[in-house]
């Protein structure tokens, strides 16, 4: 097991790491004489069988759209949502939008050869992820599905289904203007659920080309009613613990005003001026980067609560590629440009591990980062960035008790061992 480079310390932390993993001068992250010893993990193995637990399906296209929770793995395809059991990885119950969904497939229709089976697969419309959420507390299942219009319009589906029974509870149709007629590569995006609602987007168009040029539509959904409650006129900046954050006025997420809105009723909690900076909401945080049209420079980490400045320019995450928070730890994980950094609840950039400079997607389950930092799939100890375990092949989605992985069209589970 490799160890990380790990340094705890304040939020000037990154110029006294140790590159090597060593001892550090700076003392402050050991424990005191005569401290207690501190609480044993309790928390599943980061490491997950290498064979299969258990085949969910052996004919399954293109990227894997999952979620799971301890009992069974929510796995959306182009025609619907299937739920497996993973005692067994039988068919709990399936469910489907109204309408046919775009590209939705039967096993006979996937191409047999690797090649074949490359070029079906990147022909596949959108597909969005998954979610569960608990609403009125009852777990529920989110599933959204691009489906067919009359003439050569798309629309989008949303379905609210009891994760436990399978019961659907609320189907809404979302009919945005620009999928009426000949629409051009179009995705449909859920935000994180909070509070009861979830926002979701609705995008045409063609960004490498602008050949037709993107738009999007955003809507507000309130999910104990299955209704659209207000549409969003600004860009999407993030949705946390019921808050909606828009940046008003602004070319893309660049610059303007943003704004944090009550999600139901859309009351303006607060107003921030953002001129020719970026803007992120991860977690508990806003990213705020300075920009000048071409290139990502200093960053400003800010408490959403407060709008504190806890990280400023030159101390932190500059030119930041990505963040990702991890619940479980309440830990902040940065891609900068050549290295991985963890932030944690207060603010202090407590650890440091170097990447190949390339850009880093990570997976949080269980208090770990799942990720290729260096090139080869790890895990990492959120807390602590300790890798914690090393793969042959990352997961492709994670859950409470085991992972899930694609090879080929064969979709299989993996225990955590």
């Amino acid at each position: 097991m490799r160890t990380a480079a790990v340094c705890l310390a304040g939020a000037l932390a990154l110029a006294g790491c140790s590159g090597d993993g060593g001892a550090s001068d700076d003392a402050r992250g050991e424990p005191s004489a005569g401290g207690e010893e501190p609480p044993a993990d309790t928390r599943v193995s980061a490491e997950f069988a290498a064979d299969p637990t258990l085949t969910l399906s052996e004919h399954y296209a293109g990227s894997v759209r999952a979620v799971l929770d301890a009992d069974t793995a929510y796995v959306s395809d182009h025609g619907g949502l299937t739920a497996y059991a993973l005692t067994d990885g039988s068919e709990r119950f399936r469910v489907e939008p109204a309408a046919p969904g775009v590209d939705a497939y039967e096993p006979d229709d996937i191409p047999e050869n690797e090649s074949g089976r490359q070029w079906f697969t990147t022909g596949l419309a959108n597909l969005p992820q998954p979610q569960l959420t608990e609403v009125d507390g009852v777990e529920v299942l989110l599933a959204a599905h691009l489906v067919e219009a009359d003439g050569n319009g798309v629309r989008g589906s949303l379905m609210a289904v009891d994760a436990a029974s399978g019961e659907e509870l609320w189907s809404l149709e979302l009919d945005p203007e620009h999928w009426r007629s000949d629409p051009s590569s179009p995705t449909l995006a859920l935000s994180t659920a909070h509070d009861g609602h979830v926002v979701v987007t609705s995008t045409n168009g063609d960004y490498l080309h602008e050949q037709p040029p993107v738009t999007l539509e955003r809507h507000v959904v309130d999910l104990a009613a299955g209704e659209v409650v207000r549409e969003l006129e600004d860009t999407l900046i993030g949705h946390v613990d019921g808050v909606v954050y828009t940046a008003v006025g602004s070319d893309g997420i660049i610059g303007g005003t943003l704004v944090a809105a009550d999600a139901a009723d859309g009351e303006v909690l607060w107003e921030l001026d953002v001129p020719d900076q970026g803007s992120a909401v991860i977690g508990p945080w806003l990213l705020l980067t300075d920009w000048d049209g071409l290139t990502q420079g200093d960053g400003q980490l800010l408490r959403l609560s407060d709008r504190e400045v806890v990280l400023d320019r030159g101390e932190g995450p500059d030119a930041a590629r990505g963040c990702t928070h991890d619940d479980a730890s309440a830990v902040t994980a940065c891609t900068l440009e050549n290295e991985l950094i963890g932030i944690d609840a207060d603010g202090a950039i407590i650890w440091s591990i170097p990447t190949d400079g390339g850009w880093v997607s990570l997976e949080p389950g269980n208090g770990y980062l799942y990720g290729r930092p260096d090139g080869t799939p790890l895990a990492i100890d959120a807390a602590t960035g300790e890798i914690a375990a090393e793969f042959d092949r990352g997961p492709e989605v994670v859950g409470p008790a085991g992972v899930l992985q694609r090879d080929g069209t064969t979709l299989t589970f993996h225990a955590f061992s």
